[in-house]
């Protein structure tokens, strides 16, 4: 059981603003009997598109969050349902088995497994796959998510697959066209995405979102594998603000699910970790709503989990660095900005992250 402490007053992560996001999608219908989920179905009709140059947030308030929450806060951290783990071994019997005397044709001989090739879902060469809006049934609610695929998507191609979790306040499609400036081209060009919208609240991080959000993880996680071709050793998340949070949430406790995570102006609030995984954190110095202390707080556990030494080399994209002598292919890179971005306050998704975030994460073996 892991213990957490929250503080659910220090850090009301605000991102204002929520789009219309148009019709709503047809929910996905698990079906009876246990029998094989059918694949998931493009909703027929699109949300309405988002003014990519419309403000994030209200520029006539100030965020209202204190400027030093977020640095021992948390929620109890136990993962529900089974999720994650190896399934458990079932008694039996080996049935006894006789070898012909005589085999009839030669048998063909077993080719070696190599190494080097990707773990694959059970979604390769299944179908196509498709883009689009989507729902699951999370809790009694429609639970809205997209997935984009990268251009020439192949369903017998494994490719990388990235869970992007948007800021409190804001939209799984306001992340993707408007908040995160450039994931799609830095990072959808080259892995299929899933954007999940917050359930049971505004965000992902305070006490009664985290576990139903949780559970709607591991619903479209296990949707995606079996529905399209996943390189399972390349999963990783990415997350803004309250999403930040939620991509360490994961990461502490899906280090077997999760190859690397990168967290913009995030914080960690679960420490008594499953594992390790590698982990690029961008922060701003002003931040006004989530403490440059709680980005920083969240770098020093990563370097302490990976084994980093204080020393730094710079990292392909500035102004991020990247730690030294870390775990062999645990490494952990740190971006310290003042973009003027969110109000002024540095707490916005700055320029360069995207690009900072996908060569972190696309190096890893």
């Amino acid at each position: 059981m892991r213990w957490v402490v929250l503080t659910a007053l220090g850090f009301i992560i605000s991102c204002s603003g929520t789009s219309d996001e148009g019709a709503a999608p047809t929910p996905f219908t698990p079906p009876a009997g246990g029998s094989p989920a059918a694949p998931l179905q493009a909703a027929p009709a699109a949300p309405a598109p988002i003014d990519p140059a419309a403000p994030v947030g209200d520029p006539t308030t100030t965020p209202s969050e204190d400027p030093n929450a977020g640095v021992t806060a948390g929620v109890d951290g136990t993962a529900s349902g089974s999720a994650g783990n190896p399934p458990a071994a079932t008694d039996g019997t080996p049935v006894a088995q006789t070898p012909p005397a005589e085999p009839t044709t030669p048998t063909e001989p077993v080719a070696p497994v190599d190494p080097a090739a990707p773990a694959i879902s059970a979604g390769c060469g299944v179908g196509a796959g498709v883009a689009g809006e989507f729902t699951l049934p999370i809790n009694g609610a429609n639970a809205a998510f997209t997935i984009t695929l990268p251009p020439g998507y192949d369903p017998a191609t494994p490719q990388p697959l990235i869970f992007a979790f948007h800021g409190r306040n804001q939209t799984n499609i306001q992340l993707r066209t408007q908040d995160a400036a450039n994931i799609q081209t830095e990072m959808g060009g080259r892995a299929v995405m899933a954007y999940l919208k917050s359930q049971a609240g505004p965000g992902w991080n305070f006490p009664e979102e985290v576990e139903p959000n949780i559970a709607f993880f591991n619903a479209v996680y296990d949707r995606v594998m079996a529905d399209y071709c996943i390189d399972t050793s390349h999963v990783f998340a990415v997350g803004h603000s309250s999403g930040g949070y939620f991509a360490n949430i994961l990461a502490c406790r899906y280090a077997d699910r999760l190859r690397g995570i990168g967290a913009v102006a995030g914080n960690t609030q679960e420490f008594d970790c499953a594992g390790q995984v590698a982990a690029i954190i961008v922060h701003g110095v002003r931040d006004a709503v989530v403490s440059f202390a709680g980005g920083q707080q969240s770098r020093d556990i990563y370097r302490a989990q990976n084994g980093c030494s204080a020393d730094s080399v710079p990292f392909s994209v500035s102004p991020c660095i990247e730690y030294q002598n870390c775990d062999e292919g645990f490494p952990v890179a740190w971006c310290e900005h003042n973009e003027p971005t969110y109000q002024d306050t540095n707490h916005g998704w700055p320029s360069f992250a995207s690009q900072a975030l996908a060569q972190f994460l696309f190096a890893l073996d």
